[in-house]
């Protein structure tokens, strides 16, 4: 498909890490990726400032500008006390 895989990987790192610095497009203007697949958010997954982590996001999509991006989310966290899971 024409496509190549190159990972980027910034140990602990949350959408603060990625919104406040230039390493994102560091990496696309080194790249030149025609897709973008982001991995992030398990690190925040408890937090209590929503309205500061979507303002990251658009940051970073920001940063991502025009190219074709798929956002994967954290890992759907569910309490196996839960009596509706068997």
């Amino acid at each position: 498909n024409g496509h190549k895989l190159t990972c980027i990987t910034w140990v602990s790192s949350d959408t603060r890490n990625w919104a406040a610095t230039d390493t994102l497009q560091h990496y696309i203007q080194r790249i030149k990726p025609t897709y973008v697949f982001v991995c992030l958010g398990s690190n925040e997954l408890y937090t209590s400032d929503m309205k500061g982590c979507e303002k990251r996001i658009r940051a970073i999509l920001s940063k991502i500008g025009n190219i074709p991006t798929i956002w994967l989310g954290p890992p759907r966290i569910m309490d196996i006390t839960n009596s509706s899971v068997r």
